[in-house]
This record gives C-alpha cells, sequence and structure tokens, in this order.
C-alpha cells in the first residue's frame, strides 16, 4: 500500500480550496505509521472535534459578543450586551472568549452555509443561574434572565486558517529536515526515532498542542518541559505545591482547591466540569494578558497533568 507522503500532504494544504479534511486525513495515517502519538492525538481531536470541557489550542479560541436580557426587582430590562465589568474576573475571562469545539468539517460546513453571517450560541438557565451568582457575590442587585452569544463566521475562518497553516509549517519543516522522507516511508528504510524527536520539535516550536500523560509541553521558548508531576490522588498540598512551581498564584491556587473536589465524579482524562472547566479558561486568559507568566502552548498541558494527578486519572 503507498505510503501517505508528505509532498500529497503539502500540495493539499497550499491549495486553499481544498477541503483540510483530506490533508488531515493523510496526516493521521502518516502520524501512525511513523509512530508518533502527539501527532496522531492532535490530527484526531482537530477531524473529530474536541470534547466539551477540554482544554484547548489558543487558536481555537473565537472573539464574541454576549447578549443579555437582565432581571432586576422584577422587572425585565431590554436586550443588552452584557456588562463584563460587574463579574468577577474569573467569569470574565470564560464569557471574553467562544471556545470552538467543532471538527473540522462542522467549521468548514458553517463556513460555505453562510460565509457573511453569525452563529447563535443560546445559554441553558444553569449557566444564567450561575452568573447571577456571581453578580450578587459583586454586590450588584440584578441577575441574568437569558443570554445568547453570537460569532461572526468569519472568525471561524480564522480558526481554519490558523490549523491549515500549522500543520502546513510541520510538513514543511519535515520535507527541509528529512528531503528524501517520501521514498523512506515507501521503502520502509527509515529513522523513525529521528522523524519523531524532530516531529515533537516543530510541534512545540509552531504551538502544536496536545494534552495527556506523557506529553511534552512547551514553555515559551525553545525549551520543554516533560510531565513529571508528583501528586499523590487526592493530596491538595502537591497540587499546591506543583502549581506555585509553575507560576500559579496563591489566590489562583486557592480558587481551584475550593472547587476541585465538587467534581470527582464529572471528570475523565479528556474532560473537566463546569467549575475546573471554567477556573482552567481563567488562568488561560491571564496567560494571554500576560498576567501568568508561561508559555501559551505549556499553560493548558500544565494545568492538566496538575488536576487530572490529583483525581488519580494520570
Amino acid at each position: 500500500m503507498k505510503a501517505q507522503n508528505i509532498t500529497e500532504i503539502i500540495n493539499l494544504l497550499s491549495d486553499d480550496s481544498q477541503s483540510l479534511v483530506s490533508a488531515f486525513l493523510k496526516a493521521q495515517i502518516f502520524a501512525k505509521r511513523i509512530g508518533n502519538e502527539g501527532l496522531y492525538n492532535w490530527v484526531i481531536q482537530e477531524l473529530n472535534g474536541y470534547d466539551t470541557g477540554a482544554v484547548l489550542p489558543m487558536y481555537r479560541y473565537a472573539k464574541c459578543t454576549n447578549f443579555a436580557i437582565l432581571k432586576q426587582r422584577g422587572n425585565f430590562l431590554p436586550e443588552q450586551t452584557l456588562p463584563f465589568q460587574s463579574f468577577s474576573e474569573v467569569v470574565r475571562e470564560i464569557l471574553l472568549k467562544y471556545r470552538v469545539f467543532s471538527s473540522i468539517r462542522a467549521l468548514e460546513e458553517i463556513i460555505v452555509t453562510d460565509p457573511k453571517g453569525s452563529v447563535v450560541q443560546p445559554h441553558s438557565a444553569d449557566f444564567c443561574q450561575m452568573l447571577t451568582e456571581d453578580l450578587r457575590q459583586q454586590g450588584r442587585t440584578f441577575g441574568v434572565h437569558s443570554l445568547r452569544t453570537n460569532i461572526q463566521v468569519f472568525e471561524f475562518t480564522e480558526v481554519l486558517m490558523n490549523i491549515r497553516s500549522k500543520l502546513l509549517e510541520l510538513m514543511l519543516e519535515l520535507e527541509e529536515d528529512f528531503p528524501n522522507i517520501d521514498a523512506e516511508m515507501e521503502t520502509r528504510v527509515i529513522d523513525k526515532q529521528a522523524v519523531n524527536q524532530t516531529i515533537n520539535y516543530y510541534m512545540n516550536k509552531i504551538k502544536i498542542t496536545t494534552t495527556g500523560d506523557g506529553n511534552t509541553i512547551n514553555t515559551g521558548d525553545n525549551s520543554t518541559v516533560t510531565n513529571n508531576a508528583v501528586i499523590t490522588k487526592g493530596n491538595k498540598e502537591e497540587l499546591k505545591k506543583f502549581l506555585n512551581e509553575k507560576g500559579v498564584s496563591d489566590e489562583d491556587v486557592a480558587q481551584l482547591v475550593e472547587i476541585i473536589d465538587d467534581e470527582v465524579s464529572l471528570t475523565t482524562p479528556t474532560k473537566f466540569g463546569p467549575q475546573v472547566g471554567g477556573w482552567i479558561q481563567m488562568m488561560m486568559g491571564k496567560v494571554v494578558s500576560g498576567v501568568w507568566e508561561i508559555g501559551i502552548g505549556a499553560a493548558g498541558s500544565v494545568l492538566a497533568q496538575g488536576i487530572l494527578k490529583y483525581y488519580g486519572l494520570a
């Protein structure tokens, strides 16, 4: 059987009229045959979509606008943009960016259907109640009756462009470092270890990230950090120490510790509960704003590995 070669993948990716699905399916086969679990997992997540609650790569966050009907003293106010400054910092970070979990196929279909339109995401009554509780804690006298999030379709176009660019850059780097890789894959005379080391290096450099036990994660420069968290299941002191060593503030760690035991039953190796997921998104916002000084590629994996080890899932 013919190997899925780098040249074919590059040709598909360099033609923006071609669906990303074809290129990623070929990349899936390539990753499996070369034996690179990190690349394979990333490709699968892009093809199938990310689980709700997963720690997303930063290129899968989209700008959005939130519209709410507020309720004050029994009266409903006309729909308006959500007053972000009235909420706590944790909630603001959740609301400011829309998390794009959809598969690349689903995103392509949205863009083809209505390229100049927008997507409306209504929110549940439970979510509105959570926002209302947060407002009360901030001393506000109004609550959120209903909420919808609007995302312009061109934001999804931007997400797909970033995905295409990252895989294309990786393939071009491989082609440059291993000019005979296609022929070597065909004849099965290839140094897989050398190729995989190169793939891992460029995945970090390009900030292609996956989460999970044993992954190598980006620290913001060209160095790496491995999954070396020493956290016993249920040991809060070890979790605190690990997060503090990674630059997470005492205040932020305290917020996590307060909620983490509430969601043990809701957590899997690929999905966190809503409170813990919200805390993670808040921390990712601090990375973007520069409040938490850590590389974007590293942040999600640092938080995920610490929490999963605390839960005994990694």
